[in-house]
């Protein structure tokens, strides 16, 4: 587990990681989801907001959200990834 938060920290302070964030944005559709208890303290830039093809907030979970409510967040995903 650690090893993969270290790998998150190590490619998000990289300098090109918004040029890289702005490629994803610009070739995908992007969903944000984040957990209620932390939705306010997470960075995401603002024109990554403006960009999203949505912003979808969990109730009553934080950032772990998948573990703290696993029916309510893949609901969420399902509706997400339906046509």
């Amino acid at each position: 587990m650690w090893d993969s938060a270290a790998a998150i920290v190590d490619a998000t302070g990289r300098p090109d990681y918004d040029a890289l964030l702005r490629r994803v944005f610009a070739g995908k559709p992007v969903h944000l989801v984040a957990g209620e208890r932390s939705a306010d303290g997470w960075h995401v830039p603002d024109w990554a907001r403006g960009a999203a093809a949505s912003s979808t907030v969990i109730p009553g979970v934080g950032h772990m959200m998948m573990l703290e409510r696993p029916e309510a967040f893949g609901l969420s995903i399902r509706r997400l990834l339906t046509p």
